[in-house]
């Protein structure tokens, strides 16, 4: 039962993606918006922390998938590509497998002179994700929840 649920995963994130030099691309993802809340100290003066809008509207990231392993391929506005475990270090594992929902967890130990962690929630029946950025360590702290739209 296991291998054949397994054998429909892998069909449907092989549905959804392309093939590049990196590796498997199982879902591409635009701009981001959301809300994030910004912790007083470092760059945030007080009285200026608290709930904010917050947005990335350049952006795209991917997941590719290179044998068991995953990724996440980030595009800033000059659509340079960079890599989360190639370029910054990070760990990046997939916390859930399902045909319905893919988690990741990406967590970068020095990102921003501190500490970045994000978790992804990729819907592919639904093209969305909805993903949480934990900023720690840095000069500005703040978490995050955003949501965007997949190809």
């Amino acid at each position: 039962m296991m291998r054949v649920f397994g054998r429909a995963i892998s069909m449907l994130l092989l549905s959804l993606g392309t093939t590049s030099a990196h590796g498997q691309a199982l879902v591409s993802c635009g701009a981001s918006e959301g809300r994030a809340y910004v912790i007083e100290g470092g760059l945030v003066r007080p009285g200026k922390g608290g709930w904010i809008s917050d947005q990335i509207t350049d952006g795209k990231f991917e997941v590719v998938k290179r044998g068991a392993e995953y990724d996440i391929h980030y595009y800033d506005a000059t659509r340079r590509s960079y890599s989360a475990r190639q370029d910054d270090s990070a760990t990046v594992i997939a916390l859930r497998e399902a045909p319905t929902e893919l988690v990741i967890l990406a967590v970068y130990p020095s990102r921003g002179a501190g500490g970045t962690t994000e978790v992804f929630q990729f819907r592919p029946l639904d093209r969305e994700v909805v993903w949480m950025q934990m900023k720690y360590g840095g000069l500005i702290k703040k978490t995050s929840v955003f949501h965007a739209r997949c190809d």
